[in-house]
């Protein structure tokens, strides 16, 4: 489960890594856009055409019968077809959302091409079509036009008659209805983009967010832009209770010569504890509300931590600088319990407080050259730079 909600977006509660699964699936369709879109009539796309027919099998268009398409199991173009079955079953009709754009119909088939319908003309107007003497007609060689005039070029075996002859009726109607938008060329698009183009991240988009619709009230992942995305990861898995303290070890059935804090050794080391309640942590804490001359920090637990806010800032900038101390702050408390067990030399209070200055002034300088950081002016009162623009943070 925690393996799934990192690949998710940071709105939905997730790391936005991204599925390789979804890249993968939005890089087969992209050969169906290929294969649509090919005015030039490529030689790949004549090899296709030549083996599966003029429509390739591809399924916004004739899909391939099931016998057949089992026959091909296997091949290349077998596996860009089946994408189709691979995303219906994750609720996306990739049949349907290539859409045929009609110009002047010289590149729709009539009968093969949903240009005017959801389903093809020959699969509403079956009767019709087993008269046609041209089954792969283009739409400009059964209609022309004049102006607002409309004439049909019909091409039958025999004169339709009975339900045939009624087909025809409603075909006609249909047509005579149906709004033309003008001579340019025909073409294919998409219609899950703005542009109507087809991207790779667009259908990972979609993907993703038909995975997310059917969560409950997913919390969104805090993101702040002035430090590095390593530290908001350990920030997020503070939160999913995913850190191995020696409690939630325990819990797993890891055996362990000890269950208590390794830094101060006075209780059972659980995530609250090692970061608020240790006397280490403790007094790490005291010396940060000193130098931004606080009083009172009122951080006691992980919630409070990942949404600390400071009520002597008023400006965004502020607070996202303040959010940035205390996630840096709670990372080097964790760092410095990982020296403490696996015997790496231990830093003291203070001189882990150096480093938090440190690092702090150093990641913000870099990512927001607009706050002009001076060192100086950082370590005696840093609160002087409230008031100036910098990123916020916020949803990613």
């Amino acid at each position: 489960m925690l393996q799934q909600q990192i690949l998710l977006p940071y709105d939905s509660g997730g790391l936005n890594v991204g599925s390789l699964k979804y890249k993968n699936l939005g890089l087969l369709v992209k050969w169906w856009w290929k294969f649509l879109n090919n005015n030039t009539n490529s030689l790949w796309v004549r090899v296709i055409k030549s083996l599966y027919g003029n429509n390739g099998g591809l399924g916004c268009i004739t899909p391939l019968p099931e016998s057949k398409l089992k026959k091909l199991s296997g091949r290349t173009w077998f596996n860009i077809l089946n994408v189709e079955h691979t995303l219906s079953k994750l609720g996306c009709d990739i049949s349907n959302a290539f859409v045929k754009v009609l110009g002047n119909g010289a590149a729709t088939s009539f009968w093969d091409d949903k240009w005017c319908d959801s389903v093809t003309l020959k699969a509403k107007y079956p009767k019709l079509f087993r008269l046609e003497k041209e089954k792969d007609a283009t739409v400009n060689s059964r209609i022309s036009r004049l102006d607002a005039d409309m004439s049909f070029n019909w091409a039958w075996f025999s004169p339709p008659k009975w339900r045939a002859e009624t087909e025809l009726f409603h075909l006609e109607d249909q047509l005579k209805r149906f709004a033309f938008s003008g001579d340019k060329e025909d073409k294919w698009t998409w219609k899950f983009s703005p542009n109507s183009s087809y991207s790779v991240t667009s259908l990972v988009n979609l993907l993703s967010e038909l995975e997310t619709s059917n969560l409950p009230n997913p919390i969104p992942t805090q993101v702040n832009k002035l430090i590095p995305q390593k530290i908001g990861i350990f920030i997020w898995r503070a939160k999913q209770n995913r850190l191995p303290v020696r409690s939630e070890l325990d819990l797993r059935g890891i055996d362990l010569h000890s269950t208590r804090c390794p830094v101060c050794d006075d209780s059972i080391e659980t995530l609250d504890h090692l970061m608020f309640h240790c006397n280490k942590a403790k007094d790490i804490w005291n010396r940060i509300s000193n130098w931004w001359d606080i009083n009172d920090l009122n951080v006691s637990n992980l919630s409070e931590l990942a949404a600390a806010k400071n009520q002597n800032i008023k400006t965004s900038t502020g607070s996202s600088i303040w959010q940035a101390i205390i996630w840096i702050t709670g990372f080097h408390i964790w760092k410095n319990r990982n020296d403490t067990v696996f015997g790496k030399p231990v830093l003291s209070s203070p001189k882990i407080v150096s480093n938090i200055q440190a690092n702090s002034f150093e990641w913000i300088h870099c990512r927001c050259n607009k706050l002009n950081l001076n060192w100086l002016q950082w370590i005696t009162n840093p609160k002087i730079f409230d008031a100036n623009p910098a990123p916020k943070a916020g949803i990613g």
